[in-house]
């Protein structure tokens, strides 16, 4: 018998839900991230979204707009915690 595996995935799609996601994740010690990019390319891409997960078969998805002004704000929402060692 296979064994299924659930996966939970948010969106974290308002600035309330950045906001706590970030307060969160700077409590802990560590958590995985990426970011999704229009391509594979090291150059010439923009980036569409970020991920991140602290836990196993969980995850959390934060779009970034397509509008350079409000992905810049979106992206200065995380500064600090990938500033903090």
């Amino acid at each position: 018998m296979d064994l299924i595996v659930v996966h939970y995935y948010h969106l974290i799609d308002t600035i309330e839900k950045r906001k706590k996601l970030i307060d969160y994740l700077s409590s802990i010690n560590e958590f995985c991230f990426d970011s999704e990019t229009t391509s594979l390319s090291a150059v010439g891409n923009e980036i569409v979204g970020l991920s991140f997960s602290y836990q196993l078969n969980e995850a959390y998805y934060v779009p970034v707009p397509a509008n350079q002004h409000e992905a810049k704000e979106v992206l200065n929402e995380f500064k600090a915690l990938f500033e903090n060692e």
